[in-house]
Formats: C-alpha cells, sequence, structure tokens
C-alpha cells in the first residue's frame, strides 16, 4: 500500500546458497531488478547481513516509488558463492506471498522457463464497506508533523498451549484466537469498542477489518466473529494509514517455502530500520507450541519500554482471554502493572493524626508560648497570644450554639485576625466557611444561603453586607461580648471525624459548589507535609485565607511551632514593598502559585537567600521557572504539588529536579503518606502505566462531599473497589486526565472535559497549549474548537490566543503558524491571533465566549484579563491570586 507517496521496504530477504546470474534473472522476471553487490557484508553473520539487507531494502523501496511499476526485485550478492533475492511491491508483501514468488522464480530460473508474473494487485473495494472509524493509540511523545519512518523492533516468543487448546475448543484457528487477543489489547490502549487493523494473512493481499471489542461480548463471541470477517471473501482496500498492521505468516515449511531440490534457501528477517504505522506485528506460530512476535514500532513517538510494555501485556491477554467471562474482565495489566499501580505506587502508610490541628496548635502554645507565630504587616502574636484570643472567640461562638456540623462564615483577609478566627471555629467545633470580603457580592450571597451559615466573625459593617434573606449574627474580635471570655482552652467537642471547614469552588453551571473537609482529612494532609523536610522555620504563604492551598502551609507551620508570614494585600501587589518584610522576616519556606514565584524571583531575589524550601502549585509549573530556580537558589528544595480542594489541599507531590527545567511537562509525582490514587478508564478499570487515564483519589481526606448537593456527590465521590479491609472507602474523580511514567510520576495531560474532535482525531487543546509555550514569544495562550469551522475541510477549527512575551518581530501570527507546523500534525495546528491580554471569568477561566466573540457568559461577570507574570500590574496581581482561589 502506498501511504502519502511511501512504499514499504521488503520485510524479508531469500538467501540463496550459489551465486544467481543477473542476465538470467532479467529473462525470468518482467520487472525490474536490480543488482547490488554487498561484498563482505554479506559474508559475516546473519545479523550483519540483516543490516546490509535492510538498507538496501529500503532503497529499493524508494526506487519502486519512483518506477510507479507493481513490483521490484533485487538480486544482492554477498560473496563466497551466496545471493540474495528482496522483493519489493506497491502493496504490502506478506512473507507467504513474497515466498511464493520467488519460489516460482528460482523453479523458472533452473528450468529456464519463464517470464513469472507477479501475482499481486490492487484489492478490489468492497461495495457495501463503510468509512473505518479513525483509530488513536497514545503515544509516548508528541507527534511530528510528518511521519519519519524510523523503526525501532523488539522480537518475543510465546508458548500458545491454553490458548490453542481453547481455540480448537471454540472451532476457530489459533490465528483468530491471537488476533482477538490484539484487537481486546488496543482496544484498551485506544478506548474504543472497535479496532481496525490491515490485516494480511497466507497469500492474500492486505485489507481492512474492523473487529468489535464491546465489554459486556464474551472472547469466544469475539473469536467467532474475528474468524467470520477474517474469512470473508470480499476485500475493503485501505483507504487511510491505520496505525496497526497485523501479518500472519505461514509456519516454515508450508507450501510457500518448498523450494527446488537443488536450491537451498533460506527466509532472513530484514532490520530495515523503517515504518509506516506505529505498530506493525507479525505472527508466525512455529513448531512445539509457539509463536513468534516480531513488533516494529514507530520510534519517533513510541520508547522501546513502551514496545517491551505492549509486548508484555500481549501475552498476559493471551493468557488470560479463556477464562474471561467478558471482554470487560479481561485484564491487560501484566503481574508487575499490577503490583506497581496498586501498591508500589501508592501513597506509602504513614503515621495517622490522632488529635485535630487547633489541638495540635494548643499544643505548640505550651510547648514554645513566647515565639512568633503569625506575622502580617505590623501586626504580630505570640504562641500565646493567638490561642488565647482564638479561645476567647470560641467560648463566644459556643454561646451562641456552635456544635460540631453547624457552618461559621469567616471573612478571610490577609491578617493575624483572620487566622484568630480560623482557629476559634476549630476550637468551638463547628466548620468554619472562608470568604474573601473581595469576591462579587453576589457569589459571597450565594455562599452565605447554600451555605447556611447564621454566624459570620468579621468583615464589612452590616451596611456593607449584602442583602440577605436572614441576617447572621456578628462576631467582633475586639467587642467586648468577645474581650471578656475566657483564655482557657475550651472543652474538646470536635472530633476527627466531624467536619472542620467548607471551601467553595467554581462549578460548571456558573455556581459554585461547596467541598465539605472533616477533621481527619486537614490533619492528615498537614501531617503529610513532612515529607518536605524539617518544619518551617518563617513561612511565607501567598495564597489568601480563603484558597484552600493556603491550609497546607498555615497549618504545618502553625503545628510545628514555625512562624507564618501573611503578606498584606499591598505587599502582595507590590514586590518592593514585600521584599522590606523578607527583610524583616528572612523566610525559610514558602507556598505559592508558580506564577508568583516568578514574580519575586524577578523583582526581589536577594531576599531569598534564606529559603530551603518551595512549594508551588495552583496552576502549571512552568519548566523554565524550574530552571531558573536552580540557577539561583540550588540548595532550596522544590515542590510540584497537584491536589483538588475535594482531596484536602494537596495529594502528590513531585520533588523538582534540574532535569525538569528540559521537560515538556513537570510531573506532580506520587501520592503522599495514606493517599491512593488511581488512573482509570470509563469501566473504572485501572489502565496501564503509560496510557492516558482519569485521575481518582482515595484515603482518609477525601472530602465528605458537596453540602446540599447529593446528586452531584455521588457522581464525583464513587465506592473505591481498591480498597482493603472496613467499607465505605470511597474515590473522588477528579475530571484530570494523567500517565504514569515508568518510574510512576504522573504527568497531567489535561482534562477530560477539554479533548475535542477535529476531522475524526481526540485532540487535548491542553497539549497544543503546552507546545505553544515552549516558543521564546509566546507569554500565555488559549485553544479553543470553534464549531462555525468544523464542517470546512480547508481551514483549521482550531484557533489559538496567543499574548507575546517578545513583539518585535514582524507578522508573529504566521511565523508561530509555520512554527506550530513542524511541531505537530497538521489536524492540531491552530490557527494564530495576537492578543495584548487573555480575558478571563470570575472564577480564573479563560472566557472562551468573550475570546469568541459572544462576551462574557451569562452566568459569571466579566473580569479583569490576565498577562504573563513578568507583565503583572499591582492590581492584576491581587485579582490573580483570587481567581486562583475561585478556580478550586
Amino acid at each position: 500500500m502506498t501511504v502519502q507517496g511511501q512504499i514499504e521496504p521488503a520485510r524479508w530477504a531469500w538467501l540463496v546458497g550459489e551465486e544467481l546470474s543477473a542476465d538470467q534473472l532479467r529473462r525470468v522476471l518482467p520487472c525490474p531488478l536490480g543488482v547490488v553487490d554487498v561484498g563482505g557484508e554479506g559474508e559475516g553473520p546473519e545479523s550483519a547481513a540483516a543490516e546490509a539487507l535492510g538498507v538496501l531494502a529500503v532503497s529499493e523501496a524508494q526506487l519502486l516509488a519512483g518506477e510507479g511499476a507493481g513490483v521490484r526485485v533485487c538480486l544482492a550478492r554477498l560473496g563466497a558463492g551466496r545471493s540474495a533475492l528482496l522483493v519489493t511491491g506497491a502493496q504490502p508483501v506478506g512473507r507467504s506471498t513474497a515466498a511464493s514468488y520467488v519460489h516460482d522464480v528460482l523453479t523458472a530460473y533452473a528450468e529456464g522457463t519463464g517470464p513469472v508474473h507477479w501475482p499481486g494487485g490492487p484489492a478490489a473495494d468492497a461495495a457495501e464497506a463503510g468509512p473505518t472509524p479513525l483509530f488513536e493509540l497514545p503515544t509516548d511523545r508528541p507527534r511530528p508533523a510528518t511521519r519519519g519512518h524510523r523503526a525501532g523492533s523488539v522480537v518475543r516468543d510465546y508458548g500458545t498451549g491454553p490458548l490453542a487448546e481453547w481455540c480448537e475448543a471454540q472451532n476457530v484457528p489459533l490465528s483468530c484466537g491471537l488476533t482477538s487477543g490484539l484487537a481486546v489489547l488496543l482496544a484498551r490502549y485506544a478506548g474504543t469498542e472497535e479496532v481496525p487493523v490491515l490485516f494480511e494473512a497466507g497469500t492474500d493481499p492486505a485489507r481492512e477489518v474492523l473487529l468489535p471489542v464491546p465489554d459486556a461480548a464474551s472472547p469466544a463471541s469475539l473469536a467467532g466473529a474475528t474468524a467470520r470477517i477474517l474469512a470473508e471473501a470480499s476485500r475493503h482496500a485501505p483507504t487511510q494509514e491505520l496505525p496497526v498492521r497485523l501479518t500472519i505468516d505461514e509456519p516454515s515449511g508450508a507450501a510457500g517455502e518448498q523450494w527446488p531440490a537443488s536450491t537451498a534457501v533460506t527466509a532472513l528477517p530484514l532490520r530495515t530500520g523503517w515504518t509506516d504505522r506505529d505498530l506493525s506485528l507479525t505472527l508466525t506460530p512455529r513448531a512445539g507450541g509457539s509463536v513468534r512476535v516480531r513488533l516494529d514500532y514507530d520510534a519517533e513517538v513510541f520508547t522501546a519500554h513502551y514496545a517491551e510494555q505492549f509486548l508484555d501485556r500481549l501475552g498476559c491477554v493471551w493468557s488470560t482471554l479463556p477464562d474471561g467471562a467478558t471482554l470487560g474482565a479481561v485484564s491487560v495489566l501484566t503481574s508487575a502493572d499490577k503490583e506497581n499501580v496498586l501498591r508500589l505506587w501508592q501513597g506509602p502508610v504513614g503515621p495517622y493524626p490522632d488529635r485535630c490541628v487547633h489541638e495540635l496548635v494548643e499544643g505548640q502554645a505550651r510547648h514554645v508560648p513566647e515565639k512568633t507565630a503569625v506575622v502580617c504587616g505590623g501586626t504580630s502574636l505570640t504562641y500565646t497570644e493567638l490561642n488565647a484570643r482564638a479561645n476567647r472567640v470560641a467560648h463566644r461562638l459556643r454561646m451562641s450554639g456552635v456544635v460540631p456540623g453547624r457552618v461559621v462564615g469567616v471573612f478571610a483577609e490577609r491578617s493575624t485576625a483572620s487566622v484568630v478566627a480560623l482557629l476559634a471555629v476549630l476550637k468551638a467545633g463547628g466548620m468554619y466557611l472562608p470568604i474573601d470580603p473581595a469576591q462579587p457580592v453576589e457569589r459571597i450571597r450565594y455562599m452565605l444561603r447554600d451555605s447556611g451559615a447564621s454566624i459570620l466573625v468579621g468583615g464589612p459593617p452590616d451596611e456593607d453586607l449584602p442583602t440577605l434573606e436572614l441576617r447572621p449574627e456578628r462576631i467582633d474580635q475586639r467587642g467586648p461580648d468577645v474581650t471578656g471570655r475566657p483564655e482557657t482552652d475550651p472543652e474538646p467537642w470536635a472530633e476527627l471525624r466531624h467536619s472542620a471547614c467548607l471551601m467553595y469552588t467554581s462549578g460548571s453551571t456558573g455556581e459554585p459548589k461547596g467541598v465539605e473537609v472533616t477533621h481527619l482529612a486537614l490533619a492528615q494532609s498537614t501531617l503529610a507535609r513532612g515529607i518536605g523536610g524539617p518544619p518551617p522555620g518563617v513561612d511565607l504563604i501567598v495564597p489568601q485565607l480563603s484558597f484552600d492551598g493556603s491550609a497546607g502551609g498555615l497549618y504545618w507551620t502553625l503545628t510545628t511551632g514555625g512562624t507564618v508570614l501573611l503578606p498584606t494585600d499591598e505587599e502582595v501587589r507590590d514586590p518592593q514593598a514585600l521584599g522590606g518584610a523578607l527583610e524583616q522576616w528572612p523566610i525559610t519556606h514558602l507556598h505559592s502559585v508558580p506564577s508568583h514565584y516568578a514574580l519575586m524571583t524577578e523583582a526581589v531575589p536577594e531576599r531569598l537567600g534564606e529559603l530551603r524550601f518551595v512549594a508551588l502549585g495552583g496552576e502549571p509549573l512552568p519548566p523554565p521557572l524550574v530552571s531558573r530556580h536552580f540557577a539561583e537558589r540550588p540548595s532550596a528544595r522544590l515542590f510540584n504539588d497537584y491536589g483538588p480542594t475535594e482531596t484536602t489541599v494537596w495529594a502528590t507531590t513531585h520533588e523538582c529536579v534540574r532535569g525538569d527545567g528540559h521537560a515538556r511537562f513537570v510531573p506532580v509525582g506520587q501520592p503522599l503518606p495514606n493517599y491512593r490514587v488511581h488512573l482509570l478508564d470509563d469501566a473504572l478499570r485501572p489502565v496501564p502505566p503509560g496510557l492516558p487515564g482519569e485521575v481518582y483519589i482515595g484515603g482518609d481526606t477525601v472530602a465528605v462531599g458537596y453540602i446540599h448537593q447529593p446528586r452531584l456527590t455521588a457522581r464525583q465521590f464513587v465506592p473505591d473497589p481498591f480498597a482493603v479491609g472496613a467499607g465505605g472507602a470511597r474515590l473522588y474523580r477528579t475530571n484530570d486526565r494523567a500517565r504514569q511514567r515508568p518510574d510512576g510520576e504522573l504527568e497531567l495531560l489535561g482534562r477530560t472535559d477539554r479533548q475535542v474532535k477535529v476531522r475524526g482525531y481526540r485532540v487535548e487543546l491542553g497539549e497544543i497549549e503546552a507546545t505553544l509555550l515552549h516558543h521564546p514569544a509566546v507569554a500565555d495562550v488559549a485553544v479553543v474548537l470553534r464549531q462555525d469551522g468544523l464542517d470546512r475541510a480547508d481551514q483549521t477549527p482550531l484557533t489559538a490566543f496567543v499574548t507575546l512575551a517578545d513583539d518585535s518581530e514582524a507578522d508573529p501570527s504566521e511565523r508561530l503558524e509555520k512554527w506550530m507546523a513542524g511541531q505537530l500534525p497538521e489536524y492540531m495546528c491552530p490557527r494564530v491571533t495576537i492578543h495584548s491580554s487573555l480575558p478571563r471569568t470570575a472564577n480564573g477561566k479563560v472566557d472562551t465566549a468573550a475570546l469568541l466573540g459572544g462576551g462574557p457568559p451569562a452566568e459569571e461577570p466579566p473580569a479583569q484579563p490576565s498577562v504573563a507574570p513578568e507583565d503583572l500590574s499591582a492590581a492584576q496581581l491581587d485579582d490573580l491570586l483570587r481567581r486562583l482561589n475561585a478556580a478550586r
């Protein structure tokens, strides 16, 4: 088959134990004959001959493509009285077809007859054949714009005894059982229930076959269907470049390989280093109940490790297929895969908390009473002062009827008073709802109404509060009804099983949803911080206190006796002002988002000399920022944290190394102690390592659910099928896509809701954005699918909205489009438009409606645009942090 002007090189050479005459062969052959003297390379071992003849096979394919003939034969003189014949066809040439033709040629050569015509020819289209669905395999590397045809090869032998017995019992050939097993594996890799394959067997020309692999079907029904499909007389000519080819070879000694008695002929597999497929498998049944599998793979998008694992899993499927009740029950995981994904790559078992975080803070008040606990602006509190003030507020809350499960709203601006209020609610036994006073009024109104919070601590005067159906009770820390309360620790009412806080995150309907987190989850998440090394001395907490990401550094520091440094709003907006605070309080630890850390490294690098630990999260970590970190602060440990609010701040982390600065993605690591992370397919089966799956997170940090939303909770929090021990364990479905590297580290690939179809191909918009961000001129980018372009074959429906870091060159759109054409396949290359900034909604998401000209979405008010971190103004920086809070 010709694919984009390419012809497949011969995959076998036929070694002949005599020196053949070129002139005599020309009398036998009516097709072009090439004659090449391989010389000494052909006199060595077979491996050397296979390499030399493989190079020759590629050259022969190129010559045939230029000639336009149906077949070409090459005579290679090997020396020492030996020759080799290579047969190259315009259509793929199977071993049996080539052997049969070489047999006829050598017979005519010996008998002086001829000519011997090539039996191959174009396959006839089946009139009833419909279009074959597009089929995509996940890759290790991004696909290049055009296939380079560089191949790698792996060869394995497998025993087929049990599978052969099962096939005999099903009354189907062994080849159908082998093909069925391959179809099951490919279906799992591609996440589909139909597998198109370019199939070739015996002397038949290659043709497309479409194998149905529904989960509910039985292996026996698949084997029967495969037998019927492969035995059909009609031939569906290939109409597209199918990514997988399967060749079933005749066993050695078959009819096509019975040579003239006077001639010694041996088939030699060639190493051409060339492929026009993602995967090409050749199955050769062998004597003694085994099958030899040769896998040729596209080395530009797959690694050798990928190919080895594919064959490992193929052998696993062949061994388990006869025992599967349904195809969905057939495991594609090897024993090593299962050991990795279910045990070794899960979070280690660590100590479990036996006290709530506020009780641990009380312990520090006894242990280091005069040490500074929290600093913000010109205000600081020692542990004694922090604990005493929180106790007074807690006693006041108890008087208002706060009990476990009662929601208390806390206006959580950046201040020491906000930290007091959060601890006070925990001490009283309630569930705090942190509120950013700068959030839109309608969002605050919705959270108070939805949560049922009837008590508010702190915040603006009553007349400045949003109009509410029920006016909440207000508690002022400075009021006489608080200052006169006892400073002693209240009797502990909260237990680890009770809810500690209620965090609102953005919702797909436009209304935020409240995530209910327990004391156990908060304590476990805090305890896991210990993997970062010694506890903080001075920890700069940049995220707002209403952002769940702030809880990690806040409670780790306060429960271990360190000092929390909260920047004021002005200091967050003005890096120079922040530098003044850092001069007074040199920080050892930093919890922030990557964009703000990048800003700090630009503005106040001299104030970061004491850093020992940096934890970043909340947005993707750009590789160039990793490089800069290690160039300027090589002794400071850098962590890339990942985790949604629903699993209490974080779930995995990756300690960065210098090499991450040159990676395509910075991984997010492995699960934390006592956490579990699974990558699952749509049927909640673990996906093999290396393949994309949806991230599900389990463990004691999984939230209770969404307050007052039982249906949404049931959809996103599902029973954990892998939990061991007591029942009731759940997994949180994140809607994030990821894959596991060979070392078990997770790489985030994007969102399940950002995967689109372009001309039948699945496209991850985040992959295009990640590629564009590697261009030095690009500061920010959003890629969207334009529905009005889907029906135009002459133009791409993808548009990349780009802001520039460097706009000094002319025609940046055209320049970027040309650059992208060399990075990604044509169907993934977007049209590029340049913008000064990208508009975003109030919850921090790119406002695609505004980008596409539709104005802001109805459910969300327009927001200030975002820009690259180095271009942020003072006001925009604070807005960025608020939007990151809302986006959680």
